[in-house]
Parts: structure tokens; C-alpha cells; sequence
């Protein structure tokens, strides 16, 4: 959705609104009366009551009426979001609907641009895995946590930036690791190195491209990038027996 869009007509094709009363505290009735327009699986509309609890929450910090999570987001589920979808008749019994959370905060921050996860104070659980180094505009990157140490390594050697993903890009993790280049007064205009070591397969490269898609978004937008992982550093056996069946 183009951020051209004014932000009311953003929230209003989101179905995101202003609401008196406190989401999460309501009852069935109220929930199912404000939420169930558009529901398919379950009684509300999850997505939808899911943005408008977020939203709610930024709007009240933002105001003053409450301080700042500083919390995970996890927490932020266990808290808010899990108990209002069980009182609602909502919560699935199979379905990952923590990822759906995570799904549709990406869209606000990203999709729709209505918000930064820093407005909520959203802790970064990932944060002891990232690092700024004094050469800011090199760096190295890993797929897994399991690299931490020799990141932690080359970045004790040659003072370059540092991070493990642990898995999964996170736009929260890419969000504040700009926000500290930012306070550190660097040139977000110039060229910057990044080196990754993620799986050669499509996992990794789909790691590795929404990482450098997340520092675009963020305001990086001239960068190298140089796969340390390629197929010339296996031998022919490692490479057959590292093959597999892509579904």
C-alpha cells in the first residue's frame, strides 16, 4: 500500500480504528459485535482484532496514558493478544497464531507504515547477537546463532558490525540495529559491505535477501553484498551427500 496514502485511509483500509474502550478487557458480546464482520475460522476476525489491539496500545503510549512496554513480544502475546482470542472463542488449537501476531505487526511496520516497533518499546530478543563495530558499514551476518562466536571473533579483530539472525530475519532486530547507526552518526547514504554466511539453499538465500530488504526499508540502500558460503568450498562427495528433494 503506498505510503502516499494518508494515514487515515491506511488504518481505515487495514480495518484499524480508534476504540474507547480497552480491547482486551471486553467481553465475548462486545468482541464478537466489533470484530466479527469479515471472520471466516473462528468467530472474529483475528487479523483484525490483532492490528486494532497493537494500535490500541501505540495510541495510548504515544498519549501518555501508559508507559512503554519494554517488553518481548512474546510477552506482548501472553499479555494481550492470547487471553482477548480465548475469550472470544478464537484461540486455535493447532494454528500459529503468535506468527500471525508477528505477521501482521510486519504489516503495520512495513505493509502499511503506520507504526515503528520502538513506539510500543518492544524489546529486542535477539539484541545480545548484533553489534556496531567502529568500520559500521561492514557487515557480517550469520544465518544461525550457532556463528555467534566467530562473529563475535571478527569483529574483535577488525571492529566491523555484527549480527546473528537466529533463523529468521526480524524487521524489529533490523529497525533498532539502524536506529544505533543512526545515534552513531553514520552516513546511511554510503556504500556499505555486507558478508553473509547463511545455508547455501533457498532458506538461506530467502534469509539473507529479506535482511538486506529490511535494511532498504530502513534507509540502507547502497549495498554489496558477498556470500561467504558457495559450493566451491565443498568437495563433490560433501555436495552430493548434502543434497536434497526441494518439495
Amino acid at each position: 500500500m503506498p505510503k502516499k496514502d494518508s494515514l487515515r485511509d491506511r488504518l481505515r483500509k487495514a480495518g484499524i480504528r480508534h476504540y474507547d474502550e480497552l480491547i482486551h478487557d471486553q467481553t465475548k458480546e462486545w468482541l464478537l459485535k466489533n470484530f466479527s464482520r469479515g471472520a471466516t475460522d473462528y468467530p472474529v476476525n483475528v487479523a483484525r482484532l490483532m492490528r486494532n489491539i497493537v494500535w490500541q496500545t501505540r495510541e495510548r503510549i504515544i498519549a501518555g496514558e501508559k508507559p512503554p512496554l519494554k517488553e518481548l513480544l512474546r510477552t506482548f502475546w501472553y499479555m494481550y493478544i492470547k487471553p482477548t482470542l480465548s475469550r472470544s472463542g478464537a484461540l486455535a488449537i493447532k494454528a500459529d497464531q503468535y506468527a500471525q501476531l508477528i505477521d501482521n505487526i510486519v504489516y503495520m511496520v512495513k505493509g502499511i507504515q503506520v507504526m515503528r516497533y520502538e513506539d510500543i518499546g518492544f524489546r529486542d530478543d535477539n539484541q545480545a547477537h548484533r553489534r556496531m563495530g567502529a568500520n559500521a558499514n561492514i557487515i557480517l551476518f550469520s544465518e544461525k546463532l550457532g556463528h555467534q562466536e566467530f562473529l563475535s571473533d571478527i569483529a574483535d579483530k577488525y571492529n566491523v558490525s555484527i549480527l546473528a539472525l537466529g533463523g529468521q530475519p526480524s524487521v524489529l532486530n533490523a529497525e533498532y540495529f539502524v536506529d544505533t547507526l543512526k545515534q552513531a552518526k553514520i552516513n546511511l547514504q554510503r556504500s556499505f559491505y555486507l558478508f553473509s554466511i547463511v545455508d547455501y539453499d533457498p532458506s538461506g538465500w530467502i534469509i539473507r535477501d529479506a535482511f538486506i530488504d529490511n535494511l532498504r526499508f530502513y534507509g540502507i540502500p547502497n549495498n554489496r553484498v558477498f556470500d561467504l558460503i558457495t559450493p566451491d568450498m565443498l568437495t563433490p562427495e560433501e555436495i552430493k551427500l548434502a543434497r536434497y528433494q526441494i518439495p
